[in-house]
């Protein structure tokens, strides 16, 4: 399962297997990436992120060889021109792709209603109508009217319970489901996600790679527990409109103190000892894995088959804006997003004042949850600094860290995120050391990626080559390798009532084996 994070090509995706999955009368996650019309749409998309225009795969009329991914790569390329050529209203460039497309003789109605599907979801995406992403604020009058208790889940966690917790899970895949048959033997209380559900979070992936699995996988292992869920990335591909369906069916809770009624939540335990804030970092922050000039560039390589400058930010000659002579004046034609754009993941201040209030008003321990990365040893997550004094580091995402930083010395026992398909157990009381001592903020007591359940990462990707000084905790385990592939995972952790420590153990398995292997074994307090 190759994951591409820019929006339109995430969409082309989704608008594939579901098509695909429906054609075939499989799961949608039986459609792998085996499947021809997925090689050439993977293909196409993996030339596209490059910002590599496909060359015509050559051969007469009656030479093309349907199966073969070149082909199908240049189809997918007409095909998705041929719905931004629509989008566009523009007769004569849908012309030219019909007369292209009318060169492959042995057609595909399947690329048909891959066209109209992705042209709904299209339109679904909310910044294409000129409206905001789905949102649920405390202080709208519809949702919660200013009630601070809003997106507090009135059910309470015992003070002895086991919690599940898994990242980045929704890919509906044997190996997802392994993860969580085994993350249930457990028999935990309750499962905490850190959301992505690929590719783009449609209502169809929810309802199959997400729900369907969660309940095909508790009959077969006899323990049905409720689900707790933030949203990734992804799923504001679609304007998270299949995460609030997946809400609002209830589908991931057993009863209606369980229910969860927005993107965030806030679960504490039956003594007030432990509570779990789980934040969305993703309203702001799912056009920020791929910047908004690098998407422009996509769109202007799909919509006029050229890009006029190299896709490197560091390249010294980036342009501040790409491509000036690229004029947007079709109203239907929504190169990129209209909002504005933080420099950095961050929260929205409506929230994050939320959560500020129940961090101050608790007495006892907090776990923060979110999708994205507070620091990172190889992604870049933040800027570089500016000045002397300047806070910001591309590792650490200093946005998040300026809305939470006064309370992660006291009232934080541990930061949980996901974004990264790995596990990451870094340094305790992580700061910079470069920092300058004239504002330097309280250090996160510890800070964990756990986003490595369910998507393939492969042995050549070496995803524990450091890139930035963010320094794993000593002793710390790695994901294993079998077969060039790391291993999967998930966490327990195990409550032991009030004033005591939580057990938190890492564990992982091997391949579609349910199994559980230790990793590691921590007290968070």
């Amino acid at each position: 399962m190759l994951v591409h994070q820019s929006p339109h090509l995430s969409l082309w995706k989704s608008a594939a297997g579901e098509v695909l999955a429906k054609q075939s009368g499989t799961a949608l996650a039986e459609v792998g990436d085996d499947h021809p019309m997925m090689q050439g749409i993977n293909h196409y998309a993996n030339s596209m992120a490059r910002g590599e225009r496909l060359e015509h795969p050559g051969g007469g009329d009656v030479g093309y060889n349907e199966d073969d991914p070149q082909v199908l790569a240049y189809l997918s390329m007409l095909q998705h021109q041929a719905v931004h050529a629509k989008i566009q209203k523009d007769t004569d460039w849908q012309a030219e792709i019909d007369l292209q497309r009318s060169r492959f003789k042995f057609g595909n109605p399947l690329w048909e209603q891959q066209w109209i599907q992705y042209f709904e979801y299209y339109w679904d995406y909310p910044y294409h109508k000129g409206e905001a992403p789905l949102y649920r604020s405390w202080q709208d009058p519809k949702w919660g009217a200013g009630n601070p208790d809003y997106g507090v889940v009135e059910w309470r966690i015992p003070a002895d319970a086991t919690i599940a917790l898994i990242g980045d899970i929704g890919t509906g895949t044997d190996i997802a489901a392994s993860v969580l048959a085994s993350a249930l033997g457990f028999k935990p209380d309750l499962i905490l996600h850190v959301g992505d559900i690929y590719y783009s979070g449609t209502p169809f992936e929810f309802k199959h790679r997400f729900v369907g699995m969660y309940e095909e996988v508790s009959r077969a292992v006899g323990v049905k527990v409720p689900m707790f869920t933030i949203p990734g990335n992804h799923e504001y591909f679609m304007g998270a409109k299949g995460f609030f369906q997946c809400l609002d069916s209830n589908n991931l809770i057993q009863h209606s103190k369980q229910q969860q009624e927005a993107s965030y939540f806030a679960l504490r335990t039956e003594d007030d000892y432990w509570q779990f804030l789980a934040m969305d970092t993703s309203y702001y922050g799912h056009y920020m894995e791929v910047s908004p000039t690098i998407q422009k560039a996509a769109l202007d390589l799909l919509h006029n088959g050229k890009v006029d400058m190299p896709l490197d930010p560091t390249d010294p000659h980036w342009p501040q804006q790409f491509n000036p002579h690229f004029q947007d004046t079709d109203a239907h034609r929504a190169v990129h997003d209209t909002s504005t754009k933080p420099k950095m993941v961050t929260v929205r201040k409506d929230e994050a004042d939320w959560h500020h209030q129940k961090l101050q008003s608790f007495s006892g321990r907090t776990v923060l949850l979110s999708h994205h990365q507070l620091y990172s040893a190889t992604q870049e997550v933040g800027a570089n600094p500016q000045g002397k004094n300047d806070l910001t580091r591309p590792y650490l995402n200093y946005s998040l860290w300026q809305q939470f930083g006064k309370y992660l010395g006291d009232d934080v026992a541990a930061w949980f995120w996901g974004h990264e398909h790995n596990l990451g157990i870094y340094a305790n009381n992580f700061h910079p050391k470069d920092w300058p001592d004239l504002a330097r903020p309280s250090p996160l007591a510890k800070g964990r990626c756990v986003g490595h359940a369910a998507i393939p990462v492969q042995e050549s990707e070496s995803p524990y080559k450091a890139k930035f000084p963010v320094p794993l905790v000593d002793g710390s385990p790695k994901l294993s390798v079998s077969n060039g592939w790391y291993n999967r995972g998930y966490q327990i952790m195990q409550l032991q009532g009030r004033n005591k420590p939580m057990q938190v153990t890492y564990y992982e398995i091997d391949q579609g084996d349910p199994t559980p292997i230790k990793l590691y074994e921590e007290e968070i307090s």
